[in-house]
């Protein structure tokens, strides 16, 4: 299979569902910035191999890849069933389960901290902070289109997830936080 399709040559790019828009619309921009987010959380992992946080990273991948099939089709009748299927306020229960499962085992947070740490930590803080682009981004997309608020619900838990991810990150390998 080629991987290039030269349709997208003048400016235009397809939906999910076949409509075209110009490079620029808005929904490009949010499933780029998703596009990126994944990258990251998929960098994440790499560093975090074999730690308690890297097997939930890979279910999160999964689910921004679906995020962004939900945000490139405006016919919800044409997603895949699998994509269809899924529970936004369950995983973001469950975003919040590891949250909470994490917070029990760590010191009690009493002031802000400087991102940083070992790598995966580090790079699990970029992914909050793209995680807080691509809310905003969906927040500005969904005065234009209807976007799920269970969806909504779920990328802003995302980010605080990642910071929490984080946090953990530095505290199974042992690495003090900085206050600020």
């Amino acid at each position: 299979m080629r991987i290039y399709t030269r349709t997208g040559d003048e400016g235009m790019s397809s939906l999910f569902d076949g409509g075209r828009y110009k490079k620029s619309h808005l929904r490009f921009e949010v499933y780029g910035e998703l596009d990126l987010l994944n990258v990251m959380v998929g960098d994440a992992r790499s560093y975090l191999e074999g730690k308690p946080t890297e097997p939930f990273l890979e279910e999160i991948q999964r689910l921004i890849f679906s995020l962004s099939s939900v945000l490139a089709t405006e016919d919800s009748a044409k997603l895949p069933d699998r994509i269809k299927e899924i529970d936004w306020a369950e995983y973001t229960r469950r975003l919040e389960c590891n949250m909470d499962a994490y917070d029990e085992k760590m010191p009690e947070l009493k002031s802000f901290i400087l991102p940083g740490g070992v790598r995966g930590a580090t790079i699990l803080h970029y992914c909050r902070v793209q995680t807080r682009k691509c809310e905003r981004l969906l927040v500005k997309l969904s005065e234009e289109v209807e976007i799920d608020a269970e969806i909504l619900k779920f990328i802003n838990r995302l980010s605080d997830f990642f910071f929490m991810a984080a946090r953990f990150a530095n505290f199974v390998n042992g690495k003090e936080e900085l206050g600020w």
